[in-house]
């Protein structure tokens, strides 16, 4: 983690002021302020960003990982919804990771299913990622979806054999998972 440095702030902020209508100078004022842990004034100039370009669902995305950042949760969670709602994809699995956490823990299993869709989708999923979206799809009762999803896993992992054919007995018995 980079350590703060008020020479940078007040860089940035110079460059804010020469181009108060661009939001790049203000992505990186952002960055300063939740480096000195002033999560009130990174959040107010993630709303300045947001203001500006209102239809860039990326700027809600970053507004909703200030609000992790600053432990808010319900702020963060609910942000991020929005933000995929209006078009953010996810850029990499890391991204991903803690949104698919709380779906999970929730039990919310159709918003789960879109994440681990979109990152397969995008190339951006690993074996663990298939085989987690196998066993969303029998949770939620998609039989078919949750068969194709680990005939997958067994396609691209053959070492996973065992593993899948315990899922597919076990789905194919009617057993909860």
């Amino acid at each position: 983690e980079s350590a703060y440095d008020e020479q940078i702030e007040l860089s940035v902020k110079r460059g804010v002021d020469l181009a108060p209508q661009r939001v790049e100078p203000r992505y990186f004022l952002v960055q300063a302020f939740q480096l000195k842990k002033d999560f009130s004034a990174a959040v107010a100039e993630q709303y300045n960003i947001i203001k500006i370009d209102f239809n860039n669902p990326f700027n809600f995305w970053r507004l909703a990982l200030v609000y992790r950042e600053a432990k808010d949760m319900p702020r963060a969670y609910q942000l991020a919804f929005y933000a995929r709602q209006n078009g953010y994809e996810f850029r990499n699995l890391a991204e991903a990771q803690w949104l698919a956490q709380y779906y999970s823990d929730l039990n919310q299993f159709k918003e789960l299913a879109k994440i681990y869709e979109e990152l397969i989708k995008n190339n951006l999923a690993d074996i663990q990622i298939r085989a987690n979206l196998a066993l969303v799809y029998a949770k939620m009762g998609e039989k078919e979806k949750a068969r194709a999803a680990a005939a997958k896993v067994l396609e691209l992992s053959p070492e996973s054999k065992a593993s899948v054919e315990a899922f597919l007995k076990k789905l194919d018995s009617g057993e909860a998972f």
